[in-house]
């Protein structure tokens, strides 16, 4: 039975990635803010129409391609051959791209009309950080800011679910990884900045607040771990402590530099370890 099962998976994935239904798919999760919102504009109940027949297509349109990308290597040997569908979406912003599905999957961010998009954007957008091999970063077209404040910001929320704010730090620590361009968005890593545009015309105390580099939290972590080092079973701040363990495993330690500069980083870091253990739970 469990045979059967992964060949007709093996099928259904194989289908979607080499053939004629992998352009029908992108053709839904390309469907993008500006049509369902034309849609849900022209119901009359809004909190009923938002988990309606077209939502939910969409939704179920990402699910569907977010689990292909990540089941190709159950049909595939040589990873690093695009299919099809992987060239559609990761069209280099020079080439024709009548789809746009990676920004059009960042707008997803953005959709106030059902809160699953946003976390389904975010977790799709981290598949496509990790299987794509060139920037993320140009294909998106956004400046550092603008890259900030459409997910950092969602971490100051407090109306903001924690299923979206784990997997935006997923989607942080995805890019350590494989993407240099959004990492250096993420940590704030600053360029002279007279020939780039800002995205802030005039900088204040609140706009630059508004774009706080990941770093920010990642200090916010180490300061809760060594008043109360049980928090570390948090969801988030687990994921924030995945961060330094990326950036350690990628030598990027100096994004971190400024709080390597604190004389109480490693005891900070280390509490948990130095304290009591905590029951069923296994430390970083």
């Amino acid at each position: 039975e469990d045979t059967s099962k992964r060949l007709l998976r093996d099928i259904c994935v194989y289908s979607i990635l080499y053939l004629d239904n992998a352009s029908a798919l992108l053709r839904f999760v390309a469907l993008g803010n500006a049509g369902l919102q034309a849609f849900m504009e022209n119901e009359s109940n809004w909190y009923a129409a938002s988990d309606s027949n077209l939502n939910l297509l969409v939704l179920h349109a990402m699910r569907i391609l977010m689990q292909s990308l990540r089941l190709k290597g159950s049909i595939v040997q040589n990873m690093d051959s695009l299919s099809p569908l992987e060239q559609m979406i990761y069209t280099q912003p020079k080439q024709r791209d009548t789809l746009k599905i990676i920004p059009i999957v960042a707008n997803y961010m953005a959709y106030p009309f059902n809160r699953r998009f946003s976390v389904l954007s975010c977790r799709l957008l981290r598949r496509f950080a990790i299987e794509f091999q060139s920037s993320l970063t140009a294909c998106l077209d956004l400046e550092p800011d603008q890259v900030r404040m459409m997910f950092l910001q969602r971490l100051r929320d407090e109306l903001e679910s924690d299923d979206l704010k784990v997997s935006i730090l997923d989607f942080v620590n995805a890019c350590i990884d494989k993407q240099p361009g959004l990492t250096e968005a993420f940590f704030r890593v600053s360029y002279d900045q007279v020939s780039r545009h800002n995205f802030f015309l005039k900088r204040t105390s609140e706009s630059e607040s508004m774009c706080d580099g990941i770093i920010v939290y990642m200090e916010e972590f180490l300061e809760t771990v060594e008043k109360d080092p049980t928090k570390i079973t948090n969801d988030q701040l687990k994921r924030i402590m995945n961060l330094f363990h990326s950036l350690w495993k990628q030598g990027l330690q100096s994004l971190v530099s400024s709080l390597l500069k604190k004389p109480n980083f490693w005891s900070s870091l280390c509490n948990p370890i130095m304290s009591p253990p905590i029951n069923n739970y296994q430390y970083s």
